[in-house]
Order: structure tokens, then sequence, then C-alpha cells
């Protein structure tokens, strides 16, 4: 569900290499950037923020009922940007599935913010609004323990990853 515990995986030994976003859990890794992923605000397909024309602010977003997801490392940074904009982010539901943050969204219990590749496009109870301008995207990475040396398999791994992503 997140990239949460791989870290200590990694660092243990237990795996080779694992997929995170940045900023890396502490420990001494190296990473390899596979893709950038924009976030965005998820709204119930019929809110008054579906229909607008222009993205609200993070001090706007910060006064929605707000659904976290909270297996996503990044949604404590989410919510301490929307605070340091003068934002007052109340959580009224929290899941661990991105599945479940977007039903809670369909269901009109609140908004969320959420990576594009989390949010299952063709659900019709929700609309997702770019934040571009407002978030940055998220950055994916391919990592592993700074201090092995790098073998031709994990290469041919980080390429092919780099290669899926691309498309």
């Amino acid at each position: 569900l997140s990239d949460r515990d791989l870290f200590a995986q990694v660092e243990g030994g237990g795996l080779d290499a694992a997929f995170a976003e940045l900023p890396l859990g502490e420990g001494s890794f190296d990473s390899r950037q596979l893709m950038v992923d924009p976030l965005r605000l998820l709204v119930h397909a019929d809110s008054p923020l579906a229909r607008r024309t222009t993205t609200p602010s993070l001090r706007e977003i910060a006064a929605q009922p707000l659904v976290a997801n909270t297996a996503w490392r990044m949604q404590e940074l989410v919510e301490a940007e929307m605070r340091a904009a003068g934002g007052h982010p109340e959580r009224s539901f929290a899941a661990s599935t991105n599945a479940a943050v977007q039903a809670m969204v369909g269901a009109g219990l609140g908004v969320a913010i959420m990576p594009r590749l989390a949010i299952d496009p063709d659900d019709p109870t929700t609309e997702a609004i770019d934040l571009g301008h407002v978030f940055g995207p998220r950055t994916l990475v391919l990592y592993w323990l700074r201090d092995r040396r790098g073998s031709e398999a994990l290469e041919a791994f980080c390429d092919a990853a780099r290669d899926v992503c691309a498309e």
C-alpha cells in the first residue's frame, strides 16, 4: 500500500531495489528518476469546484473537507503546503487505499489531493482537476542502497523501468 516499509527492506538487504517517490526516506540511497506524475484535486462530479474555469488556491482547497490517504507518504507534505499558504485543512475521512479515497470523494464526503496515476479516470462520480501551478508533480524513482555495487541485472532493470515509464 505504501513505499514507507520498503526503505528498511532495501537498507537491510531484503530487497535489491524498490520504487518510491521523492523525497526518499532516510538512508544512504542512490536513485534513478523514472517519471513525474502530476497531482490532481479530486472532487465529486457535481461539485462547484468541478465546474470552475480556474484552479482553486491552496486556501480554497484547505477550506474543503479533506479525504486523506494515510498510506501515502506525501499526504503530510501536501497538508503542510496548505497550512503554509494560510489554509487549515481538516481531515473529514481517511483511508489507506487510493480506491477507497476516490470512493469517499465520489460519495461527496470531501475532496482529495492525489497523484494522477492513483486516480481511476473512468469513475463517473469524481472529477480530477489539474493542480500544476498549485502543487508540483511527484517524482517517481527506482532506488537502491548506495554502498551496494551496481549489477548488470539492476542496470537492465533500471533501463526497462525507465522505458516503460516513458511510454
